[in-house]
């Protein structure tokens, strides 16, 4: 056993010990006055700056309002510390898995990077910024986090393709999600390609998030990917119950020799649900991005309700042109919708790089306008310097023949 796995166990016994108020020696505990004499009454009083009524009864009344009082606001104390002090223990204890956890990520890279001599060829490329400007990669969920971590200060890649269109080894959702995290401080990459990995809800979440701070990336392709889709794993007892197909299956494994695994893992796949959570982040997340132009999502799982949520999303947006939404199911109504909203944004777009064109132009004239001016001007001081320095050369003929004259005299 490890440092970390004591620490944890030792934090994991922390909590579970957590007595309850009332077991708690350090639980505040309510004072009563009717146990006090007179005079042990008149010296509380006089020790919270209160003064004796002379009676008894009253004074034992006034302590206990008092006393009450302290207790409730002990308590209130007792419990922000107590809350506090739990808060703090969960959140070490957070951290530390999450320390674990990058650890585990780490070894399960550099392992699968001591087997795959090319890509660490690459990664030593990409990370001196040596690499070609297009490049495509075809890597699985491990080697993709590696390739991500090289990502953010890489400036050689202007295209990069994960694309899985074989479905071979996708990268899957969570490596999704890690890579959307890191692209997102990436300056240089302007075309993306993710098509057919996997990628579901939480990874078309974190685009989503990565568009907001990326500002380079102009083409997004993430095509043939379920990102309204959630799978479920069931237990292996429920996808036999549940799937009549897989017990015909089961009888007939000796003749077909299909194992019993891939008929599990074939029932456990088509336990699916929808999920617009993603798309619905998406949408929100291309409101607030203006740099974004193409955008596919050919064959993606959209359906009907999703498509009307990415074309409300669609609205706010002006830099997105281009569209591809072959596939996704949505409706005719939802169709027309994006199209005007991609006519608008091309008119608009159109009309910023006519009066670009237009300023462009305009600065040209004046630059060309600046040099003719400066080329006057330098040509006039020559001429002037040419004038005086002609004058000089007169003057001191002049002096000369002068001097002449006197020295023959």
């Amino acid at each position: 056993m490890d440092e970390q796995d004591l620490e944890e166990q030792n934090l994991l016994r922390e909590l579970e010990q957590e007595q309850e108020e009332e077991d708690d020696h350090n639980f505040p505990r309510l004072h009563n006055a009717d146990e006090f004499s007179h005079h042990r009454i008149t010296e509380e009083l006089n020790m919270r700056d209160k003064e004796s009524s002379g009676f008894v009864d009253e004074d034992r009344t006034a302590l206990n309002k008092i006393f009450q009082v302290e207790y409730e606001n002990a308590i209130a104390e007792y419990r922000a510390k107590k809350k506090k002090e739990l808060e703090e223990k969960q959140q070490k204890l957070e951290d530390l898995r999450q320390r674990r956890e990058r650890e585990r990520l780490l070894k399960e890279e550099q392992l699968a990077l001591s087997k795959n001599a090319i890509l660490q060829h690459w990664l030593k490329l990409a990370r001196g910024n040596q690499t070609p400007s297009d490049i495509r990669l075809s890597v699985d969920p491990i080697l993709v986090r590696a390739v991500a971590r090289t990502l953010v200060d890489c400036s050689s890649i202007i295209s990069l393709d994960i694309s899985d269109r074989a479905h071979k080894n996708p990268i899957g959702d969570e490596s999704g999600v890690f890579l959307a995290k890191h692209l997102a401080s990436n300056r240089c990459i302007k075309k993306l390609d993710l098509s057919c990995n996997d990628i579901g809800p939480k990874s078309i979440t974190a685009l989503g998030d990565m568009l907001e701070e990326n500002k380079s990336l102009k083409t997004l392709i993430i095509d043939e990917n379920p990102i309204c889709l959630v799978f479920n794993t069931p237990s292996k007892e429920t996808a036999l119950k549940g799937n009549n197909a897989i017990k015909n299956a089961s009888l007939a494994s000796d003749s077909k020799h299909v194992s019993l695994e891939q008929k599990l893992e074939s029932g456990m796949k088509q336990h699916q649900t929808l999920d617009f959570s993603g798309i619905t982040s998406f949408a929100d997340s291309i409101m607030r991005n203006n740099s974004l132009i193409v955008l596919s999502l050919n064959g993606c799982t959209l359906t009907e309700e999703g498509g009307e949520i990415l074309a409300d999303g669609l609205n706010d947006n002006n830099s997105i042109v281009v569209m591809n939404i072959r596939n996704t199911s949505c409706s005719t109504k939802t169709l027309i919708h994006i199209k005007k909203t991609l006519d608008r944004n091309l008119e608009k777009r159109s009309i910023i790089e006519e009066t670009i064109r237009r300023e462009e132009e305009k600065l040209a004239v004046l630059a060309q306008q600046d040099m003719l001016e400066k080329e006057r001007i330098e040509e006039e001081k020559r001429l002037n310097e040419w004038v005086e320095e002609m004058k000089y050369k007169r003057c001191q003929n002049k002096l000369n023949f002068i001097q002449e004259e006197k020295e023959q005299d």
